[in-house]
């Protein structure tokens, strides 16, 4: 197939936006895209896929593809290969990565098009080894899937009928001789490059493509990003940064530094206007090649972005035109936040400082880490990067962490998170491994972080850039010990080039507004205590340490903790049939990717939920129970882990708690709060309130059960008086065993230890299993918080059938269910069986009485609806 590109044609990619410093169509120059009419297939004349099940698979030499994507999901919409998602499918697709393929398209230009002076063919991601020709002429060999490439081809065109073909080589071929000839092995972690040979160390591509433990192992390639040819004649605008001083209170000194490329030196003027108003013109003269403009202006009481809680994350969106004098022009839209931020890092009594402050007041961060939505991004379409973000801004999320061994997002990611004003950790792309340090690789690694950071510098929500994840922690603890004195010098010095020489100089070339921090975590390890930055504590989980030890570490920032939980039987149900329902199963396994003894060991996982639900629940029935009572369970452990750093912020130790994950690549038995199709677990419903700008945090004190203390925290930016915090024992049947109140004062931003009591006074030595606490926080008789607190873990609470009764009612986008308990309820879960669909809360307890709304939104009007609603608690897992 040819695709006809001429002068007139724009042709914007599907589901793509462009952002931040992206050029857009112009009276001077146009961006034409190159999606349609492309083929491919495999590079060799082997007509077979492998060994397995798919020995036999014939795979046509020529088959349609789809640009952007994968090779991967091309395979799939010609048939050749089943989702890699379903079942244990995964373990047959291998030989997809161990192959070169090719793909190829024809594309004709007209003689219009051929007079502008300058030509681009720009790919925006190659992944990864890929050598470009157009009409049988190479010009272009990529090694980095993270770079936007850029060739001149004015000279490669014809007019008419042109040929673009891209061959990507697989990584064995391109890798395994680097592994062969390095003085020393480079070392990764079993459970994230799942090889016998770690060659992912060597490749500036995606991590998570060679496994993680959490997710399958994918090794794709394609041309994952647009690509297009780009004209323009006597000069373009290739960057805009939007530089923020505030010289005084109430005003913001902005410059605007316009990058431009010319052809030859020319007069030209540079406007930049917002809303109608023009804000500075300055006269220039533009210099042949490419060089700075700065142009500077001054807003007075401008308007602040804000991250979620917070504020208003307002944006101003700035057009920035060149004009020459032969009346040409080239122009820029980019909306950015104007704010001041900064990490705190200053010593004081306890240690040293690790927090953020935003507009000059200090932040307390309530977030969770980021890995790519989908193992083939093509699939992650707008509509559903939006519901995930949408999903963290709605239980108070105020920032995310975009870890390294996945991808640098999409504009469209960031576009959002600036919306919702949730703020962005951004990682580099390195994560738990030892990196080569050659030449060439550092090359490689600086044009890649200039390119992002390039890309990235506009948006509001970039917080904080960080080097890797956890290398150097790895290195300290798991690995230095294996090598000999002179390697580990030398690894050491090469570790710090990478990470404290070439990176950080990389984005000082182009942004020296924000912090960087070489690793996370900075503490708990190398003698590095845990009082100075910021910490990942994986002794839950790995080390089979109970969930109350969350209370007795913690770090002056919580960069990485989390524990485990199953998606709910809908999302087991789409990736497995009924046979695969066991936690022991083939597909189950295939599915649980946290393995232990070199990977061998695939029931590491699944083993480690089964104990920990020991210690706090009771054996759930069957199947579909053990998949909600592991939610519940993760719900507890991460409920205990933020309760404790929330308290911890008290003068501004703990400043920030970011859990182990937001989301998954694929469907998986993970860390995650919300799962690959979009669910939300308990945890996430429980965050509502654990991330809510007010809590009351109910716990042991000091770790002595004997005595009960009541906490308020605060985030609000006022103080609350007047307030009264109200305490009420109850049994499960209804009865009042005690009750305490007490005035008081809450301080903005700050942690009010309001009450501590001995539990015989609170309990009247009655049968703890039996009862709870309900706490009250009012002002002026309006409920601000609440929370219950239980005596004992759930597996000992002496729950009864509550008696749940519910009605329906069709509302606007779905239904409104009213629910009624005789007695206590714990954690009442609903659900629409086989219908997609939402709830307003979920997994919540009722009180004896009690009376509560929840709207459950569907995508439409359900059939037999009452048919297919379930209700039912925790009580109904083991009985």
């Amino acid at each position: 197939m040819t695709t006809e590109i001429n002068a007139s044609e724009n042709n914007k990619p599907r589901n793509y936006e462009g952002a931040g410093d992206s050029i857009r169509p112009d009276r001077q120059g146009d961006i034409r895209y190159l999606h349609d009419g492309w083929v491919f297939g495999p590079a060799d004349s082997t007509n077979t896929g492998g060994s397995g099940r798919l020995a036999n698979v014939s795979i046509p030499k020529r088959m349609p593809a789809e640009v952007p994507g994968t090779v991967h999901t091309d395979l799939m919409k010609n048939g050749v290969i089943d989702d890699p998602c379903y079942r244990d499918n995964e373990y047959d697709l291998q030989w997809i990565g161990e192959r070169d393929w090719i793909y190829h398209t024809e594309f004709r230009v007209d003689q219009e098009l051929l007079q502008h002076r300058n030509i681009e063919l720009v790919f925006e991601g190659l992944d990864t080894w890929a050598e470009v020709y157009l009409n049988d002429r190479k010009i272009l060999t990529a090694d980095n899937m993270f770079r936007t490439w850029r060739v001149d081809v004015s000279d490669h065109l014809t007019q008419g009928k042109n040929q673009l073909e891209i061959r990507f080589n697989n990584y064995i071929k391109v890798n395994k001789p680097k592994w062969d000839a390095a003085p020393y092995r480079l070392q990764a972690v079993d459970n994230n490059d799942q090889a016998e040979v770690k060659l992912s160390v060597y490749s500036r591509k995606a991590g998570f493509h060679f496994g993680w433990d959490w997710g399958p192992r994918l090794v794709t390639c394609g041309l994952w990003r647009p690509v297009s040819l780009q004209v323009w004649d006597d000069f373009k605008i290739t960057s805009v940064h939007f530089q923020q001083a505030f010289p005084e209170e109430q005003s913001v000194e902005i410059t605007a530094v316009v990058e431009a490329a010319a052809t030859r030196s020319q007069e030209v003027s540079i406007d930049v206007r917002s809303s109608g108003q023009v804000h500075a013109t300055e006269k220039v003269t533009l210099r042949e090649g490419t060089h700075c403009y700065p142009v500077r202006f001054r807003i007075k009481d401008p308007k602040l972005w804000w991250c979620n809680g917070l504020g208003n994350p307002h944006r101003y969106t700035f057009i920035v035109e060149v004009k020459g004098d032969t009346g040409l022009t080239d122009r820029t839209e980019t909306r950015i936040g104007i704010r001041k931020l900064r990490l705190v890092r200053d010593e004081d009594d306890a240690g040293r400082s690790f927090y953020f402050e935003l507009n000059g007041r200090p932040v307390f961060i309530k977030g969770a880490n980021y890995i790519p939505q989908d193992n083939f991004q093509n699939r992650v379409t707008p509509e559903r990067c939006e519901t995930l973000i949408r999903s963290a801004a709605e239980v108070h999320m105020n920032m995310l962490r975009v870890w390294g061994g996945g991808i640098y997002e999409e504009d469209h990611f960031y576009e959002l998170c600036d919306q919702y004003g949730i703020l962005i950790w951004q990682d580099l792309m390195f994560a738990c491994g030892m990196y080569p340090s050659d030449e060439d690789f550092l090359e490689s690694v600086w044009l890649e972080v200039r390119d992002n950071v390039r890309r990235l510098r506009n948006y509001a929500c970039i917080a904080v850039w960080c080097g890797n994840n956890e290398n150097e922690m790895l290195w300290h603890l798991m690995w230095k010990s294996h090598y000999s004195s002179d390697q580990q010098k030398q690894y050491e010095h090469d570790m710090h080039k990478l990470f404290y020489d070439t990176i950080p100089n990389a984005i000082r070339e182009d942004d020296r507004t924000r912090d960087y921090v070489p690793t996370s975590p900075t503490a708990g390890f190398a003698g590095r205590a845990y009082k100075t930055g910021s910490l990942h504590y994986w002794d839950v989980w790995h080390g089979r340490e109970p969930f109350e030890n969350y209370r007795n570490h913690i770090g002056r920032f919580m960069t990485e903790y989390g524990f485990q939980s199953f998606p709910d039987l809908e999302s087991v149900n789409r990736f497995s049939i009924a046979d695969d329902h066991d936690i022991g199963s083939r597909v189950m396994e295939a599915h649980q990717r946290c393995m232990e003894d070199e990977r061998r060991d695939r029931q590491y996982g699944n083993r480690l939920i089964a104990h920990y639900m020991e210690r706090y629940f009771r054996t759930p029935k069957d199947f579909s129970s053990f998949l909600l009572v592991s939610q519940l369970l993760q719900a507890k452990g991460m409920a205990m882990a933020i309760e404790s750093h929330r308290v911890g912020k008290s003068d501004r130790y703990c400043m920030g708690t970011m859990f182990w994950q937001l989301n998954d690549c694929w469907p998986a038995i993970s860390w995650s709060s919300v799962d690959y199709y979009g669910r939300w677990k308990a945890l996430h419903y429980h965050l509502k309130k654990i991330y809510g700008d007010l809590l009351i945090v109910v716990r042991p004190e000091d770790g002595d059960d004997a005595r009960i203390s009541f906490n308020i925290v605060s985030d609000l930016p006022y103080p609350l008086t007047g307030c009264e915090l109200k305490m009420t024992v109850r049994s499960f049947g209804g009865d009042e065993v005690s009750q305490q109140s007490m005035p008081l004062d809450i301080a903005a931003e700050r942690v009010v230890k309001a009450m501590e009591f001995r539990k015989p006074k609170l309990t009247g030595n009655q049968d703890e299993k039996q009862l709870y606490i309900r706490a009250e926080l009012h002002q002026d008789r309006k409920l601000q918080a609440s929370q219950l607190y239980f005596f004992v873990n759930e597996k000992d609470l002496a729950l009864t059938d509550p008696g749940l009764s519910y009605e329906m009612l069709t509302v606007a986008g779905g239904y409104r269910i009213t629910l009624h308990s005789r007695r206590f309820a714990k954690n009442v879960y609903l659900s629409l069986e086989g219908v997609e669909h939402h709830c307003s809360d979920n997994f919540f307890d009722m009180e004896p009485g009690e009376t509560k709304e929840v709207v459950m939104k569907t995508s439409g009007d359900v059939p037999n609806v009452e048919k297919k609603v379930r209700v039912i608690s925790l009580i109904d897992t083991y009985y």
